[in-house]
């Protein structure tokens, strides 16, 4: 899968504590990848290092090539893999059991970019008509609302400001369909109709809060590292 590898160069290994406190960095993309073909896994299931169960943070931009027609489609999908059972959630099949977030057009003037939390029904972003050629600043927070044990809320922001994305406020649109998933652990991307059109992703970043637990872990791996090196230094 020459996608899939052109993503993973990107640096699954650069996991890091993220500027916010408690938000780790699960994803960080090195290079666009540009998609063109059709295929429930254009781009196939990538794992995580740490398993989310809290927010879920997503940033990347999106730039269509070519001509506008019904259902151009790129989506970023994620699940959970469970290995070695059969608990996997919007893993198999065409991903839309689970969390989404991309492109989907519609011809004239609707909008074209989309998320929601399971099925083909989707919450379109105010003002995002989209035209080739013209990038497009996407910014996404799947979390769970207060009380529920699965992630039942996903926000999405076009061309976020830097005050949008501090505050989470403003979303330009919000699917409130419950996903039935209590953890996320993976993500890939599924595509469709892209007959003699383009989609190119950039700056794909995915972060995450997790269980406190899992982040005090993670820490005192860091920490662990650190210690190694310094020792191998001396």
């Amino acid at each position: 899968m020459k996608i899939l590898k052109t993503f993973l160069a990107g640096s699954l290994a650069a996991i890091s504590l993220g500027a916010s406190a408690g938000v780790v960095t699960l994803y960080q993309a090195g290079t666009p990848v540009t998609v063109n073909s059709n295929s429930d896994n254009v781009v196939a299931e990538v794992l995580f290092p740490i398993t989310a169960s809290q927010d879920v943070f997503v940033d990347f931009s999106v730039q269509f090539t070519g001509t506008i027609d019904a259902n151009n489609f790129l989506g970023l999908w994620f699940g959970y893999d469970a290995p070695g059972t059969s608990n996997d959630k919007n893993i198999a099949g065409s991903h839309t059991d689970g969390p989404n977030i991309g492109v989907k057009t519609q011809v004239g003037s609707g909008a074209d970019l989309f998320v929601r939390n399971t099925g083909t029904d989707a919450s379109w972003l105010t003002g995002s008509n989209i035209t080739p050629g013209q990038s497009y600043h996407l910014f996404g927070h799947l979390y769970k609302s207060a009380g529920s044990a699965t992630y039942d809320r996903f926000d999405a922001w076009l061309n976020p400001t830097a005050d949008e994305i501090t505050s989470l406020t403003g979303a330009d649109a919000t699917s409130i369909l419950n996903s039935g998933m209590t953890e996320i652990n993976a993500f890939g991307f599924r595509s469709a109709n892209l007959n003699q059109d383009a989609i190119t992703v950039s700056g794909l970043t995915i972060q995450a809060v997790p269980e406190p637990s899992v982040l005090t872990l993670f820490g005192l791996g860091l920490v662990g590292m650190v210690a190694a090196r310094r020792r191998q230094s001396v």
